[in-house]
């Protein structure tokens, strides 16, 4: 998942998501630009994040959706 905002130029922002479920732990980034590509996450899961200035208040958040991924190495034999 990518996650993207406006941001000003020179202002660091720190970025934190978790798993939409309760007692599910914060994660967090510290970014200097105005997006941040989220790996490992678990597939067909609600997450929630939020955004703000290093140096200010929490924005108002945001959730997704993580989708399923698609079969990878397929293959097929000829049948007689």
């Amino acid at each position: 998942a990518t996650l993207q905002w406006d941001a000003r130029a020179g202002v660091d922002y720190l970025v934190r998501w978790r798993m939409n479920y309760a007692g599910e732990s914060w994660q967090q980034r510290l970014v200097s630009a105005n997006s941040l590509d989220l790996t490992e996450l678990e597939h067909g899961t609600q997450y929630i994040w939020s955004v703000q200035p290093a140096c200010g208040p929490v924005t108002n958040g945001a959730s997704f959706r993580t989708v399923c991924p698609p079969p990878s190495n397929l293959t097929a034999s000829l049948l007689t």
